[in-house]
């Protein structure tokens, strides 16, 4: 019963509270709220179990990814990391550190900027990558087995219309 993971808030559940919030509570919203926050952490969970084999986990995954997608180089500053990895300047600093730690990585100062530090693949994490990033597209695809091609880009539409609620600015 591995849906009921992600489909856990029943009417039981949902009619308190749009008893308690009459006109402000949309049980389909908080549903899909829900899900998305529920398969995310699946999503995560089941990835960190697969790349645990090899030394990773989903975090230190993204961040090799990311590298390894930024061409034949292997390079980027930390803020570009940052940003397209979705995450904080410390949360980006404290990967690379560790990254760097394991021989994965290298840091050194940007010489176009001084203020910026560059982060680039060394020879053993472009190996671990070219063994990881495999591995972890042949997981997604099982994961995605029963979702047509179809399927799968009117998600991410929606994924993408969800987004844009997040990117305005909440009022106070």
């Amino acid at each position: 019963l591995p849906d009921k993971r992600i489909v856990a808030l029943s009417d039981a559940m949902v009619q308190p509270l749009e008893d308690e919030f009459p006109g402000e509570y949309n049980r389909d919203s908080t549903r899909v709220f829900f899900a998305i926050r529920a398969l995310a952490q699946r999503i995560n969970d089941e990835a960190n179990g697969w790349l645990a084999t090899l030394g990773l986990n989903s975090g230190s995954y993204n961040h090799l990814i990311t590298l390894y997608a930024a061409g034949t180089d292997y390079l980027l500053t930390q803020n570009e990391i940052r940003l397209l990895v979705h995450t904080t300047h410390a949360s980006v600093a404290q990967m690379v550190r560790r990254l760097q730690r394991d021989g994965l990585v290298k840091r050194t100062k940007n010489p176009r900027d001084a203020r910026s530090v560059v982060v680039k693949l060394t020879p053993k994490g472009i190996r671990l990558m070219q063994t990881a990033a495999p591995m972890h597209h042949k997981m997604i695809e099982q994961k995605l087995k029963h979702v047509s091609t179809a399927d799968r880009r009117r998600l991410m539409d929606l994924l993408l219309q969800v987004n844009r609620g997040f990117e305005e600015a909440t009022p106070e």
